[in-house]
């Protein structure tokens, strides 16, 4: 599982992300028929997302057998107000849901 910190974000921009999924063994897992869901939180607040994304909203894509990509708009980001937020991303694969990401993103103030 990634722990840490993401790069920042202006919320007034795409965020956009594209990664394999590595397992252990440090080969690629192959994600055909995996379902995703990501959860962007105020920090310490881990109950109430701001933002959602899955596979069924659109948020969460597929580009390529073993990489997945999240995509927000400015029109999704414009709901975050600057500061720092927790993000939790789940992938479910053959029933077995794994936490593969519980870190954090800065959001900095776009402007007008």
């Amino acid at each position: 599982m990634y722990t840490g910190s993401l790069a920042a974000v202006s919320n007034k921009e795409d965020w956009i992300e594209v990664s394999p999924l590595i397992d252990e063994d440090g080969t690629e897992v192959t994600l055909t028929g995996a379902t995703f869901v990501m959860y962007v939180c105020k920090q310490n607040d881990p109950d109430s997302a701001v933002l959602t994304g899955t596979n069924a909203n659109g948020k969460i894509t597929l580009p390529s057998a073993t990489t997945f990509q999240w995509h927000y708009t400015p029109d999704d980001m414009d709901d975050l107000c600057a500061g720092t937020y927790d993000v939790f991303l789940r992938v479910t694969i053959d029933g077995v849901v794994t936490q593969i990401m519980s870190c954090t993103v800065p959001i900095v103030e776009g402007g007008p």
